[in-house]
């Protein structure tokens, strides 16, 4: 700040002094309109000058916190993502199976998550699903494929399933019987690479019966729907796949069996109950 001759002062700009008659008469008498309201006068005075200005300071304050937290919270760890083609299952079941199949691991819904694309259709004619699923393969993000039968062929051919006899480990792979085993026969074509051999391939397991389809399907006939590990997915995570494999393929008449044998247990204890009661 400069005086009037041009000399520099200590003041700054906003001295008391440096304002004008009316401001400083202002200022004052909101600080003695102040002290003369009780406590009630000072809460409405509050809600009508400060109150909303308060608010929006807070709620600004924790939007940008929201924010900040959005931002460096930990995400789940993606422990597989899956594509379900031709899917006429309930999305919302299959994502009640995929959760539930996490927490079987040991994971919270916080820690770990399965993502899945479930619109996707095996037709060659759909240029945009089919360059998608190319994209994913390419790409090493798919690693569990969901189709029926003859859309896995393509597939199988082009040598994009693992083989899973080569795959599993031996406890899950003596888990799966012959049955329920997709068995590819793979015939090498011009472009294969040199020394491809004709054979069969294990690429699939055959989850028609799975409780998962069976809770999830919309029709009530024969689904051929066939679980595939696609062989470009993550190396890395195939522990976590292979317990995902483990708990999607199991099927409902296993739970109902257990259901069953808990309710003949406890008949049978209610009945020994009862017969030593009457021996009493």
């Amino acid at each position: 700040m400069q005086d009037l001759e041009g000399k520099k002062t200590v003041l700054d700009d906003t001295a008391e002094i440096y304002k004008s008659g009316s401001a400083r008469a202002e200022s004052h008498s909101s600080k003695e309109h102040w002290k003369s309201l009780d406590r009630k006068g000072k809460w409405q005075y509050f809600r009508n000058y400060y109150l909303l200005k308060t608010v929006l300071a807070v709620l600004a304050c924790a939007l940008i916190g929201d924010m900040i937290y959005l931002a460096v919270r930990p995400k789940p760890k993606e422990l597989a993502f899956v594509v379900i083609l031709d899917s006429a299952m309930d999305a919302v079941t299959i994502d009640e199976y995929f959760e539930q199949s996490v927490e079987s691991l040991g994971y919270s819904k916080k820690e770990a998550i399965i993502n899945s694309d479930k619109r996707l259709t095996s037709s060659k004619q759909n240029v945009t699903d089919m360059q998608t699923i190319s994209t994913y393969i390419f790409a090493k993000t798919l690693d569990i494929m969901i189709a029926p039968s003859n859309a896995l062929d393509h597939y199988a051919q082009q040598r994009i399933l693992r083989d899973l006899a080569e795959t599993l480990p031996a406890d899950l792979l003596a888990e799966i019987p012959e049955e329920n085993r997709y068995i590819y026969h793979y015939v090498p074509e011009k472009d294969d690479p040199e020394g491809s051999v004709e054979r069969d391939i294990f690429v699939g397991i055959r989850i028609n019966h799975s409780a998962m389809v069976e809770d999830a399907k919309f029709t009530t006939g024969e689904v051929d729907y066939v679980l595939s590990l696609v062989a470009t997915g993550s190396d890395d995570r195939l522990k976590d796949i292979y317990g995902i494999v483990r708990f999607l393929i199991q099927e409902k008449e296993e739970e109902e069996e257990d259901s069953a044998e808990k309710e003949n247990s406890t008949d049978k204890e209610n009945s020994t109950d009862k017969e030593n009661s009457a021996g009493k």
